[in-house]
């Protein structure tokens, strides 16, 4: 395509504004599907196993929290193609996502339902409940931590995508849910 061809020229500019577009918009997918499954999904979801008194809290827990993997893990495909056409999968930001989003895709449904076995047939506790729980809560703390070292990242690389208002409207949301967390999980401790 010759650019000084006038004909052309406004071809070229359509696909690059219409290219820019797509990836701002998938920037902005993969943030609100990741700030979702992060900070109200799979947090609701932990919560309701504490909250939740009917005999199918398990399930639906589980119900839950398969659907904010769902959520994350479309996040992470838009993320992943995204860092591939940056040339950022080596960067810290996608590494933590990968290592946070496959944690909770392989280890954790997995401690969760040998758990549930467990506790079928012995009506106890067994070592995956506490695995569960804690590498749970700590792939979710990492998860959103990563939430803003990738408000960071976008900050660095095109400012103007990741104004001030969101990422102070996203902490503001994080530290309630913290703080709504601890206290839900301190007035209810179990054993």
């Amino acid at each position: 395509m010759d650019p000084s061809n006038g004909s052309n020229s406004g071809s070229f500019t359509d696909t690059a504004t219409s290219n820019f577009k797509l990836i701002y918009r998938e920037k902005v997918a993969h943030g609100v599907l990741m700030i979702v499954a992060f900070v109200i999904l799979f947090p609701s979801a932990a919560l309701y196993l504490r909250l939740g008194r009917s005999s199918n809290t398990v399930a639906i827990h589980g119900g839950l929290q398969i659907f904010a993997l769902a959520v994350a893990i479309a996040g992470f495909g838009l993320g992943i193609s995204l860092a591939n056409k940056f040339g950022l999968l080596t960067h810290y930001h996608p590494i933590i996502g990968i290592v946070v989003v496959a944690g909770l895709a392989i280890f954790q449904p997995a401690m969760g339902l040998l758990q549930h076995r467990y506790f079928r047939r012995s009506g106890g506790k067994s070592i995956f409940a506490y695995l569960h729980r804690w590498f749970g809560r700590a792939m979710l703390a990492l998860g959103i931590i990563n939430v803003g070292l990738g408000f960071h990242l976008v900050r660095e690389v095109y400012p103007s995508d990741a104004p001030w208002g969101a990422t102070i409207a996203v902490s503001v949301v994080i530290g309630i849910v913290g703080i709504s967390y601890i206290l839900v999980v301190a007035l209810t401790v179990r054993a």
